[in-house]
Formats: structure tokens, sequence, C-alpha cells
């Protein structure tokens, strides 16, 4: 399963909010970022951001989702 960016986030809060948002779409997703995690330095942004991803099959309605949602971030 080849897995796409579907967004960038400022912070991995955001983006972890994100991927629950999908998950209750029954949307698997993965956040990747170069942070410590949402213990450490979860709601800081990060320069590079944190990047959420969705299969490829998944990617248009993720997409379409996260405009909903978060608009604007």
């Amino acid at each position: 399963m080849k897995m796409v960016l579907v967004k960038n986030f400022p912070n991995r809060l955001l983006a972890e909010q994100a991927r629950e948002s999908l998950e209750l779409e029954d949307i698997p997703s993965l956040v990747q970022a170069s942070d410590t995690g949402i213990v450490g330095l979860g709601s800081i942004g990060l320069a590079e951001g944190v990047d959420l991803y969705v299969s490829e099959e998944c990617a248009v309605r993720a997409s379409e989702i996260l405009q909903t949602v978060f608009d604007g971030i």
C-alpha cells in the first residue's frame, strides 16, 4: 500500500487531531515528524511541520475531510 502526503500541519497536536478525524471515517493514517511526539513537544510548531499520510486509495476522501475540518490550517 502506497502512502501519500495529504496535509502538513504546524504541530503534532493538530496532526493527531486530524488523524483521529480520519479514523472516525475509517481512513487509516500516519503522522510523521521530527519532533519528540505528543508527550514531548506536541503543541510547539516545527519549522518543517508535521506530515499526515494516508493510503493512495483514500487520499481524495481524506483531503475533502481535512479541508472541511481543518480549513486554513
